[in-house]
């Protein structure tokens, strides 16, 4: 499941023009017909194995201080943008 989940993220994030710099999970799973990941947390597993791959990164926690749940942010690769890839 995981790995089907990180290759639906994968044709996702090819077809968005232009490939964003950061992948917040709660934007994916809210935006309409998104990446075809159902959960957050399957999100999070798919993007976890698109790691593995190179594809994306956590990003630092950004609620230093405040006190709030830290977002699920992911940095893409900028090598995607240049086509430079080798997955999906």
């Amino acid at each position: 499941e995981g790995e089907r989940d990180a290759r639906r993220g994968a044709r996702w994030l090819e077809r968005q023009n232009p490939i964003p710099a950061t992948l917040p999970v709660r934007v994916m799973r809210r935006q309409a017909n998104g990446s075809g990941v159902p959960t957050s947390a399957r999100i999070v597993t798919a993007l976890e194995e698109l790691a593995a791959l190179q594809w994306v990164r956590p990003a630092a926690p950004n609620n230093a201080g405040t006190g709030g749940r830290s977002r699920n942010d992911w940095l893409v690769n900028p090598m995607l943008k240049s086509g430079r890839h080798g997955l999906a």
